[in-house]
């Protein structure tokens, strides 16, 4: 991408050009509330913006990346709550959101800003993923497993029971190329399983050896292999 967007839990939002490493726009968060997750959409034109957990609730700002302006708030709680991941769709019209609000997850129309769908997973939502081919919301949820849904309206497709072992997951992402999740838990393993319709396997199980170091999170080439 030609820019990239940080935060540092102020209420300071910054935008870089990568081309030239020098600061674009520096945007401050309403209210001064301070920043949790940002997101670019696909196209680069919006970043969906969250606060961190405060009295006040809990918003994403859809904010336009050439003016700066916000766009449309998303009002996701009215009360104390972390949004714990939000990812665009392919064409960046949708959004999704998870929270430990209401351990559900909300997807957003971005042009207009309103919910048009919304499930609870009766425990707490981790990491979201999504497959374009599909039509899938891969949903991780604290107790390991991965809920699948359909993307458009939400709908249960199938659970991938105690995914990272009986470790609670961390992270999930698909690889769009070959269409494998990839998951990694807390024991520092990441686990690669295929994603064709209901033909599921786990594929891979990789533990990354250190015992001095948490990793975050590991991430695959752009040619999917």
């Amino acid at each position: 991408g030609t820019k990239l967007v940080t935060a540092n839990g102020s209420s300071k939002i910054q935008i870089w050009k990568t081309a030239t490493g020098s600061l674009d726009i520096e945007l401050d968060m309403p209210d001064d509330l301070a920043v949790e997750k940002v997101a670019y959409s696909p196209d680069g034109s919006k970043i969906a913006v969250a606060n961190a957990a405060h009295p006040s609730g809990l918003f994403i700002y859809l904010i336009d990346t050439k003016t700066g302006r916000v766009v449309h708030t998303l009002t996701v709680a009215e009360k104390l709550a972390s949004l714990t991941d939000m990812i665009f769709n392919e064409t960046g019209d949708v959004l999704y959101s998870a929270t430990d609000a209401d351990n559900g997850v909300a997807i957003w129309n971005v042009n207009t800003g309103k919910v048009i769908g919304k499930f609870s997973l009766g425990q707490k939502p981790i990491s979201l993923a999504y497959l374009a081919k599909n039509n899938q919301l891969a949903v991780a949820i604290e107790n390991g497993s991965v809920s699948v849904r359909n993307a458009l309206n939400g709908q249960y497709l199938r659970e991938i029971a105690n995914y990272t072992g009986s470790v609670n997951v961390k992270k999930i992402d698909y690889n769009k190329k070959n269409q494998l999740l990839f998951g990694m838990n807390h024991d520092n393993s990441l686990y690669v399983r295929t994603e064709l319709n209901l033909d599921e396997q786990t594929v891979a199980q990789l533990k990354l050896q250190d015992s001095e170091k948490t990793f975050e999170w590991a991430d695959f080439s752009l040619r999917g292999d």
